[in-house]
């Protein structure tokens, strides 16, 4: 059946109908893949990334290919889905919303791939499930880079242990630490010998990190304890810049029973800094992948509504629709091409994003730019029709 033509459900709610009557040249223009499913779990309409990341189209309708598209779909754990429990099946058996789950994809030519999904059930005016969306994108490379920060963490660990670098001891006849020459550079020291008073640990450790410290020693040197000691602080260097240590010991002890007494710690440290910033990062750019899906998604769901509210018939709907939702994705190529920094006045004029009278009018030669902001969530609303002939 092709993706075209198809029929709508009976008496379908108009949310419903009207996602399944866009056309399907907006949705072949989303970069990440979207599938909808009727209340018997068909599918219903499928948009041509989604058959790209599958490796092959589904049949519309198909009852006898429910809920997904894929070939075979199975957890992180290697664990088999079965379609009745893909998040898509639950979204519309059980009316659950799914936000950034991941799974395991194997196509048909054997290709695996990691899917990230965002699944929401679609409702009629009385609150009933009708159907399903599922939003899904290829997070593999991502998926990979995870693995190989948590492989690096126990190599740096082994490494660590095996290698003994940066190993120091610390005295608590003396209060004093002797750091070797490695661990000297991790904590920005010019000798080896650094007196832990008050004013010496005050000016070396980040003071939001001191609790911190200072209650994992007391654990540790607790007589009843096991005597492991490990945290992660971060220590001022030469240069006045902040670094990010892993240090982990163990108590030595003398005496037992009531007379065991702490008498100093052994152990070692380790540069974090990268790590650190690797995580931060992956955490960013995790967090901006999310939001900006959410936002595209969001803004396709306010297109729909508000016109929705607004329209005097479907007709007029479906035009306003296709129409605010290609000047919003030429807003996004505006801002992609600026790498999100903002839309230069001038090619909005030049009509790359169909801007408003008013803004044709501007005189030319200005370097006025439109923040990205502004852009992305006005371009749709900006956006009309000639009246219905």
């Amino acid at each position: 059946m092709s993706l075209l033509n198809f029929s709508l459900p009976a008496r379908a709610p108009a949310l419903f109908a009207s996602f399944l009557s866009l056309d399907q040249t907006i949705l072949d223009a989303l970069p990440i893949g979207v599938y909808a499913c009727d209340i018997e779990g068909r599918i219903v309409r499928v948009n041509e990334r989604a058959i790209q990341l599958w490796g092959r189209a589904p049949k519309l309708l198909d009852p006898e290919q429910k809920f997904c598209g894929s070939f075979w779909l199975e957890t992180l754990q290697g664990d088999f889905i079965p379609p009745h429990e893909t998040p898509m099946a639950r979204a519309v058996l059980a009316g659950e919303s799914f936000e950034g789950a991941e799974a395991v994809v194997r196509n048909p030519d054997g290709r695996r791939w990691v899917a990230r999904v965002n699944v929401a059930p679609m409702r009629d005016a009385g609150g009933q499930v009708v159907g399903g969306i599922n939003c899904f994108l290829d997070v593999t490379h991502e998926h990979d880079m995870r693995l190989a920060l948590e492989r690096q963490q126990r190599t740096f660990d082994l490494a660590m242990v095996a290698s003994k670098m940066g190993t120091w001891r610390y005295s608590m006849a003396d209060n004093v630490c002797v750091y070797d020459e490695n661990a000297q550079r991790l904590y920005g020291l010019t000798e080896a010998r650094f007196l832990h008073d008050t004013a010496g640990v005050e000016a070396k450790f980040h003071p939001d990190d001191m609790d911190l410290m200072w209650a994992r020693v007391a654990r540790a040197i607790d007589p009843e304890s096991d005597g492991r000691y490990e945290v992660e602080y971060r220590v001022k260097q030469t240069d006045g810049s902040w670094r990010w240590l892993s240090a982990w010991g163990l108590v030595e002890f003398e005496g037992r029973g009531a007379e065991r007494q702490p008498v100093a710690i052994a152990g070692a440290s380790r540069d974090l800094t990268e790590l650190k910033q690797s995580e931060e990062l992956q955490r960013l750019l995790t967090n901006e992948l999310n939001h900006r899906v959410k936002n595209s998604l969001a803004t396709v769901q306010s297109i729909v509504n508000q016109t929705l509210r607004d329209a005097t018939n479907v007709q007029a709907a479906r035009r306003t629709i296709d129409a605010r939702i290609v000047a919003l994705a030429g807003a996004h190529d505006l801002l992609t091409a600026r790498s999100w920094k903002g839309a230069d006045i001038a090619d909005l004029a030049a009509g790359r994003s169909r801007p408003s009278p008013r803004i044709r009018s501007l005189p030319r030669g200005l370097p006025w730019m439109f923040p990205p902001a502004r852009l992305w969530h006005s371009r749709w609303r900006c956006t009309s029709l000639p009246p219905t002939p």
